[in-house]
């Protein structure tokens, strides 16, 4: 017997206290924490700028990206003492 599938016809209200900007996203990140960024096309630079800007607020975070295209802030020299990156 199949289970019927159920829709919830309110679902843009259910989910939309999960929609968060990307300032608010990153504020979820803790110091000491790795951080995985999206690889090529799918790298979130929104979220990777937000997050650099808080960089002075998350000291011994680990980043691993593994293929970046163009800027990566978060590897600039004045925000070494802040983040590893792997």
């Amino acid at each position: 017997m199949t289970k019927p599938i159920s829709y919830d016809p309110n679902w843009q209200e259910t989910y939309k206290a999960q929609v968060l900007t990307a300032a608010e996203a990153v504020k979820k990140i803790s110091p000491g924490q790795r951080v995985f960024i999206g690889t090529g096309v799918g790298e979130p630079l929104e979220l990777v700028s937000a997050l650099s800007k808080r960089a002075y607020e998350l000291p011994d975070t680990e980043l691993v990206p593994l293929l970046t295209f163009g800027d990566a802030p978060y590897a600039h020299r004045e925000l070494a003492q802040y983040f590893r990156v792997n």
